[in-house]
Order: C-alpha cells, then sequence, then structure tokens
C-alpha cells in the first residue's frame, strides 16, 4: 500500500520493518548496481500496532546504525486480509474495489489494494490478489512513525511481503510449481506458484504461536522462556510440532491435490518461511507427510543479498527476515 502519493525517486536504501508479535524485525537494505545488499539486519523489542483505535501507540526507535530516510513497513493482525479473486465482469476502479470490499466482507474503515497495475482495466475472469488492511491500523503505524525518520514509504500485509522475497528466490524460477507457506505467529498463508504466476492462495488462522502455548502448558514455563526453547532447538520438540501444526500439514496436503488437478501441473516442492522454519523437524514433518522435497527460505542467502555483515546469530535466524526483506526489495525500482 503506497502511502506516498508524490513523485517516488529511486532509492539509495532503505529500513524495511516487520512489526512481529514476538520482535520487530528491521533490515537495512541498500540498492547496490548489481543488485541488492544487505547493510545490516536485528532483532529489535516488539512494538504492537493495534488494528483497531488506539488512544495512543509508543514511538518507534531504530539503531542509529539500521536507520534510513525511508521505511517498508510489514504488518500482520488478524484484521489483515489478502485473497486470489476471480473477477466475474469488466468493472471500473470504484467497482472493482466495491467488489473486493463485498468478497471479503468488509466496509469502509479498510484500505483496499490490488496486484493490478496503475491504469491496467481489469479483464473478465482474470485472478486479482486483493488485500485489505484496516484503516485504524495504518493511522497507528504513522503514530508509531510519527517523530521519524524513517518516514512509511509503504505499507502491506506481512505474508504478501514474504511472497515478494520468495518470487526473487530460485524457488520460484523453477519449471514445475512450488509450494511457498509463511507461517506466522497467529497466521499461516499457504501460497501455490508457477514461475510468475500466483495459482492459489489460502489462509488459515493458525501458526507458531500454537507451539508457544503447547510449551508453556507442557514445561509449565513463561512465554519467554517457551519462545527461548523453541528458538534454541536444544530439546527435541517433534511430536510438539506435530501437535500442534499437523493441521497446516494436512490442509497443505489437500491443497496440492487441488492445485495440480485445477491447473494440470506438477508441485515439485515446499518451501517453508517465517521463525519456526529454522526448526528442522518441521521441514521433515512436511517432507515425510507430503512426500515433497521441504526446504526453508533463507531470504539472505537465497537472494544472493549477501550477509557477510550481519551477526551469525542473525543469519542462523533468516527466515524470521522474510516478510521485512520482501517489503525493503519491494521498494526498489530496477532499471
Amino acid at each position: 500500500m503506497n502511502l506516498n502519493r508524490f513523485k517516488r525517486k529511486e532509492l539509495a536504501d532503505i529500513v524495511a520493518l516487520d512489526f512481529g508479535k514476538s520482535a520487530l524485525k528491521a533490515v537495512r537494505i541498500r540498492n547496490a548496481k548489481d543488485g541488492f545488499a544487505i547493510v545490516d539486519a536485528a532483532l529489535l523489542p516488539p512494538l504492537s500496532i493495534p488494528d483497531r483505535q488506539s488512544g495512543k501507540v509508543a514511538a518507534l526507535d531504530i539503531p542509529k546504525h539500521l536507520n534510513s530516510n525511508y521505511a517498508a513497513v510489514a504488518l500482520s493482525a488478524p484484521g489483515t486480509v489478502a485473497k486470489l479473486i476471480n473477477l466475474p465482469q469488466q468493472p471500473g476502479a470504484q467497482n472493482l474495489e466495491a467488489q473486493i470490499r463485498e468478497q471479503f466482507g468488509v466496509g469502509d474503515d479498510y484500505r483496499i489494494e490490488t496486484d493490478l497495475p496503475e491504469g491496467v482495466r481489469p479483464r473478465s475472469g482474470r485472478k486479482v490478489l486483493a488485500a485489505a488492511m484496516p484503516e485504524a491500523m495504518i493511522a497507528n503505524m504513522l503514530a508509531a512513525t510519527q517523530s521519524g525518520p524513517p518516514a512509511p514509504r509503504s505499507c502491506e500485509i506481512s505474508a504478501l511481503a514474504a511472497l515478494t522475497a520468495y518470487r526473487k528466490s530460485s524457488y520460484a524460477q523453477e519449471d514445475d510449481a512450488s509450494c511457498f507457506i509463511e507461517i506466522g505467529e497467529d497466521s499461516t498463508y499457504i501460497f501455490f506458484t508457477l514461475r510468475d504466476k500466483l495459482l492459489f492462495l489460502r489462509k488459515y488462522d493458525s501458526g507458531s504461536g500454537k507451539i508457544v502455548e503447547s510449551i508453556i502448558n507442557d514445561f509449565h514455563v513463561d512465554r519467554q522462556t517457551a519462545a527461548n526453547i523453541m528458538a534454541e532447538g536444544a530439546i527435541d520438540l517433534s511430536q510438539l510440532y506435530s501437535d500442534a501444526l499437523g493441521f497446516l500439514v494436512r490442509q497443505a496436503a489437500i491443497s496440492r491435490d487441488f492445485v495440480e488437478r485445477q491447473e494440470s501441473c506438477s508441485i515439485g516442492r515446499i518451501i517453508l518461511s517465517g521463525g519456526v522454519a529454522s526448526a528442522g523437524c518441521l521441514t521433515s514433518l512436511f517432507n515425510d507427510e507430503i512426500g515433497l522435497e521441504t526446504k526453508r527460505l533463507d531470504p539472505f542467502g537465497d537472494l544472493g543479498l549477501g550477509a557477510e555483515s550481519i551477526d551469525r546469530e542473525i543469519v542462523a535466524q533468516a527466515p524470521r527476515f522474510t516478510a521485512a526483506v520482501g517489503a525493503g526489495i519491494g521498494e526498489f525500482k530496477k532499471e
């Protein structure tokens, strides 16, 4: 969602911010002649951006080495919506927005965006990627950044930002189709793509937060300790992962069968993203249950952005930064 209505200059660099429940993921990206380069990345204390009207929102505080004049923002909340919709007719811009609002079941208190290029009229039967975000959530984000810099340049749903990063990877350029799964804390998006074409999108209100809750209940620890146990990987949590995320594995299998029949294609692989993707037992779970090669997306290495200047502990948690990286590189205009 473009937040700058004036002519946009080509960027030298940008700080990309993914506001998560457990941390604020920040990545500073530089525009280089031969592509993009990571300047630095960090996990910062979480900053809540409510999706409803809020009396006061805490101010954003970005360390100097990560800061830039502009920011690309990724947000996630139960109130955000994204769908791949079929257009039944050729509507004008206003009718298109009205149709999307009707399909989403949202009113004027939501901002609507689509992946249609500016000035292109939608065609009957065309699939359009549409997203809706509460205006109150955008207002709260702007309130948190009003003292700037950085000045927000764009704002999008975290899972769609992650999709941008995935589409820049070699996995999205294979001749057969791929399944990309972005697992957030409270929601999961399952995408199927064939090169540049998005074939399927489904959101589920279930994510890695279920694992944290299970650790809290099984080990009788607080939330922070549970998050540390999950991140460290010192304890075998494979059965817990299976119990907590088995539903998503089954949904991915069902969706694969549907997409292969509907699109007459073959799904060659599954790519996982999100902090929980770092767990080896999760890639094994998808691989064993669905029978497809399953890998995790490394938004630093797989996109060729380089990670030499980044702390090793951050590099080890690279899948947590997929949405931030996608939001950032999506803002650069390459010739």
